[in-house]
Parts: C-alpha cells; structure tokens; sequence
C-alpha cells in the first residue's frame, strides 16, 4: 500500500480524483476482497485457553474502513441528489383547473358536457394523466365515473391541440406550476 492508505486512511474529499484512478482503486479493492485470504498461522491450544474470551471476537476484516471510505468517496462523486418536486394531486388540479376556467370543481366532474365543462375537464385529465401520474380508471373516477374511452379520447385531444398550439402548451405549463405551488387561480 502507498503512503496513507490503510484501514485509518482517510480519503481527501478535496482533491477529485480522475475516472482512471478511482477506477484502479476500485480494482485494487476488488482483488483485496476476491483474493485469497493470507494463510493463518496456527496457534497453539496453550495460547488459545490463556486468551480471556472477550479478546476472541472476530475483528472486522482490515479493508473494511478502506472499502467504506471509498464506497463514500463514490456516492460523493457520482450519486446526484434529486430535487423534490411537489407531487400534484388529482383533487388539486381539478381545483387550479376549474379555477383558471372560471368553473366549479363540480362542473368538471358534473355531466355537462358543453364546451364550457368539456375542455377545461379535458384539460385537467391530461394534467392527472401526465404530471399526477394517475391511471386512467383513477382518472375516470375522479370525474364523476366516466367511462375509459372518454379519458382516452381526452388525452389525445389535449395532446393533439397543444402540439399545434404554443400558448396551450404555455398555459398547461402554468397550470402545472400552480398546482406544484398549491395555489387556487
């Protein structure tokens, strides 16, 4: 082993080191711990019955601190945290969305089916389906027990209609924000 490496080494968090060696570090402590364990030198059953018994526990194996520490090292470098995102809830959404449009939450799940309830109920099963990752039976459900076909049929025609049109998309988009934030309008 190099110069301060060792089951009390530490690792310096500092320097960064470079793929191929930690690559190489990494293959060192594989070798360590695949390897075959250096032979054991008998003792003799004197020294074994003058030995008190706390002193007999197994010791934890020597690479262990090294293997723990390097492990750290990788997790430092290589695991990214992953920033929370709000989860957005069905009951929410129907909220934000039948407020943007200037509805109720029970017109949306109503059975209207003018265009006034239809396109914003639209709306706020696509934002279920695509952000609140809902299924579709779910969905169905949450407005007013509709069949399957319809949360299809609305799935693909809010797709359909924001892929042409840029400000729908925009709108979608801020819909989503408020509903992340939990705000009402």
């Amino acid at each position: 082993m190099a110069g301060g490496e060792g089951p009390d080494a530490k690792i310096d968090i500092t320097a960064t080191p470079s793929r191929i060696a930690l690559r190489t570090q990494y293959r060192e402590a594989r070798a360590r711990l695949m390897g075959v364990a250096p032979p054991v030198t008998p003792t003799p059953a004197a020294a074994v019955d003058a030995v008190p018994e706390p002193a007999r526990r197994p010791r934890p194996a020597p690479w262990l601190a090294d293997l723990i520490s390097f492990n750290e090292e990788l997790r430092r470098l290589f695991v990214r945290r992953v920033p929370s995102v709000a989860i957005v809830s069905a009951e929410r959404v129907r909220a934000v969305v039948a407020s943007f449009y200037g509805i109720t939450v029970a017109e949306i799940c109503g059975a209207s089916s003018t265009r006034r309830c239809a396109w914003p109920r639209q709306v706020a099963m696509y934002i279920c389906a695509r952000h609140a990752t809902l299924p579709a039976r779910d969905i169905a459900r949450l407005f007013g027990g509709r069949d399957l076909s319809t949360v299809f049929y609305a799935l693909r025609a809010v797709a359909a209609r924001a892929g042409n049109d840029p400000e729908l998309e925009q709108t979608i988009s801020a819909l989503i924000a408020k509903c992340r934030r939990g705000d009402r309008a």
